[in-house]
């Protein structure tokens, strides 16, 4: 008996002492479990910190694309920012319980994912105006490339991660490079051409010397010669009805591979027969230039000189003597009937400014 009970004390003894030996394993395990999500916290919040910084590396890094560059990556900055000041100071030791860290993690996600995804619309955006223009600059040769960046642009895309809004960014400027690329490839070829027509006048004040010279020019540059009547209604320079006796030929950016000499032009008979023909063509062409570089015919450079910026390229760039040229149009100007015609002259007279404007555009693409 006296046995029986004193088993039954140990059991006792046992039980309560398994007991308070659960009960420390379990306040044990509690404290652990706390410390376990706080950690993991931390790493979490951590690993969004880093995904923060490489996207904002990456926009320092994509400098093309400009002011939106900049400006999603400003919006990064200061999230970032935030996040530092409520971690800790130290993003890549982040202090703090875990619901003030998932907190600082959430606010940076949140921004992060508006800041891509910002950029993926606008960037999209870009891609979608600017195609059309690509495919006029480029032309035939890389139009696959410009599909292709097409293809890849959702301009009304929503994005509910950061990491596929990441990848679809560089996705997409990986294509606007490949573009850009053949831009210059176009461009450097453009300038081996022109360096190859400076030279070619018309042998003599005859209309089929006239002729050949300038379709010489014509297919070294790649460009046909159109000559019309027609240069109101069907290329859209100018309302039909407008007078169009003032003007020997032009370019549309519309048609970057034709020039086009206008037989309505007051003084044809005449043009058509002198050396003046061919260098008119090669200002029309240094327009085609000037758009094949800058995408577009009216660079903002030129603030609204863009005839007497096409002058200046054509001197510089495709043999024209400037000296008599500016000599010439002084005295058209001079005679020239008050109002439009008067004005229209004045427009190609050249000064140092559209000589340097010329410059940049050929040797680096400036065009802002």
């Amino acid at each position: 008996m006296t046995v029986i009970a004193v088993a039954v004390v140990l059991a006792l003894v046992a039980w309560v002492g398994f007991g308070a030996a659960r009960g420390g394993l379990s306040d044990l395990s509690s404290g652990t479990t706390k410390s376990v999500s706080a950690t993991a916290t931390a790493q979490e919040a951590e690993a969004s910190y880093k995904t923060a910084q490489e996207i904002a590396k990456y926009l320092e890094d994509w400098t093309d694309n400009g002011t939106t560059a900049a400006k999603t990556r400003s919006a990064l900055d200061d999230a970032i920012a935030e996040f530092k000041s409520q971690v800790g100071g130290d993003p890549d030791n982040p202090q703090g319980d875990a619901t003030a860290l998932g907190s600082a993690k959430a606010a940076l996600d949140s921004e992060t994912l508006n800041a891509i995804s910002t950029y993926c619309k606008e960037v999209d955006g870009w891609v979608d105006d600017m195609a059309h223009r690509w495919e006029l600059q480029v032309g035939d040769t890389y139009a696959a490339d410009v599909a292709a960046a097409k293809s890849k642009a959702k301009k009304d895309a929503t994005w509910e991660d950061i990491k596929s809004a990441f990848a679809h960014a560089r996705d997409v400027d990986a294509a606007i490079k490949k573009v850009q690329d053949d831009i210059k490839t176009t461009v450097d070829h453009l300038h081996s051409v022109e360096a190859q027509v400076t030279g070619i006048n018309a042998a003599e004040n005859t209309e089929s010397a006239v002729t050949a010279a300038v379709d010489r020019i014509a297919s070294i540059m790649g460009v046909e010669i159109i000559r019309t009547d027609d240069y109101g209604a069907e290329y859209g320079i100018k309302e039909s009805g407008d007078d169009m006796s003032i003007t020997v030929a032009f370019f549309v950016d519309s048609h970057p591979n034709q020039i086009f000499i206008n037989t309505q032009h007051k003084e044809y008979d005449y043009t058509k027969r002198d050396n003046y023909m061919v260098t008119t063509v090669k200002h029309e062409l240094s327009h085609r230039s000037v758009f094949i570089a800058c995408g577009t015919g009216r660079p903002v450079i030129a603030k609204g000189r863009y005839e007497a910026l096409a002058e200046a390229y054509s001197y510089k760039y495709f043999g024209v003597d400037g000296e008599y040229e500016q000599e010439i149009i002084k005295e058209q100007v001079a005679v020239a009937t008050p109002g439009e015609e008067a004005e229209a002259f004045k427009a190609y007279i050249v000064n140092d400014s559209d000589y340097q404007n010329a410059q940049k555009i050929h040797d680096s693409g400036t065009c802002m």
